[in-house]
């Protein structure tokens, strides 16, 4: 089974490609953000797979969690204690999601960006600076 606290994990559930992430019972729930311009955000809203057992007395708190990524763009991962950060998402030609880690300088360079800039292209520019 993966490691869904250590790397991104894509999978592909009712047709819908997305990251799992794993949250511990005694952490945060884990959240993710596309980051948009003039610091916006909007909540990506994630699918529970899975739930921690509880005692009657307890809440349900979600273990995995799928977060489907639909578009190309700059995401922020929270609550997770290795993979928290900001991410570019990008599509292959064939359609198929990628991802890059960034810093919060990329994240405010590819975020400035005119619209429908290659932003994996300007990534691997800021990168080599």
């Amino acid at each position: 089974m993966a490691d869904y606290r250590k790397v991104l994990t894509f999978e592909t559930i009712g047709g819908k490609r997305g990251i799992f992430l794993q949250c511990n019972k005694s952490e945060a729930v884990s959240q993710v953000f596309r980051l948009l311009l003039k610091g916006g955000k909007a909540f990506v809203q994630g699918d529970v797979k899975m739930w921690h057992p509880k005692k009657p007395d307890e809440k349900s708190k979600p273990k995995n969690i799928h977060f489907i990524i639909e578009d190309e763009g700059v995401y922020e991962i929270t609550n997770q204690p290795k993979l928290a950060g900001f991410y570019l998402f990008t599509k292959s030609p064939t359609g198929r999601m990628t991802y890059f880690a960034i810093s919060a300088q990329q994240k405010d360079s590819l975020l400035a960006a005119p619209e429908g800039s290659d932003l994996e292209s300007l990534l691997k520019i800021l990168k080599n600076q």
